[in-house]
């Protein structure tokens, strides 16, 4: 009877995705084994993860049949203005997450990079072929277009791109 429940809500997910003109991903939902090996991709350069955005990517991982992978990027003029002492207690406080996310089966990076979010981002869309899915929190440090950003981003995946507002 589970199983019965489980196709249905599929279903349900591959509607929802057809409705929002992405047929051939809604498609490919439906094949039985298509998912198992891709990702849903959280990435932000926000300070904090919050956990309401884990439950959503961790909620959709659940309906797609996939697996999380959270990519943050911390720009280096944060590091650069803390004290060495701060840096490396940061540096072992991320590691610790790292190792405690991976025991739930959720991959987590990160980088320490002058590059913008959106510049990483775009090198992720040209070298991965593994997503199915990215969510981006939209932090309130955010600074510049919100619209254009998310113009950009949306077009640059072949996949369905969410943002999240806190």
């Amino acid at each position: 009877m589970g199983n019965i429940f489980q196709k249905i809500e599929e279903a349900m997910v591959a509607a929802a995705f057809a409705e929002e003109g992405e047929q051939e991903f809604a498609a490919s939902l439906l094949s039985s084994g298509k998912t198992s090996h891709k990702k849903v991709l959280l990435s932000t350069d926000c300070p904090v993860v919050t956990g309401k955005v884990l439950d959503h990517a961790l909620q959709l991982c659940k309906r797609l049949g996939s697996m999380l992978e959270v990519y943050q990027i911390i720009p280096s003029e944060t590091v650069a203005s803390s004290p060495r002492e701060f840096f490396e207690a940061g540096t072992r406080r991320l590691q610790s997450i790292q190792d405690k996310l991976s025991r739930i089966g959720i991959s987590y990076k990160y980088a320490i990079k002058e590059a913008t979010l959106e510049e990483e981002l775009k090198l992720v869309a040209q070298n991965r072929r593994d997503i199915m899915a990215v969510i981006i929190p939209m932090c309130d440090s955010r600074t510049g277009d919100r619209e254009q950003f998310r113009t950009t981003m949306s077009k640059m995946f072949s996949c369905p791109v969410v943002f999240f507002e806190s």
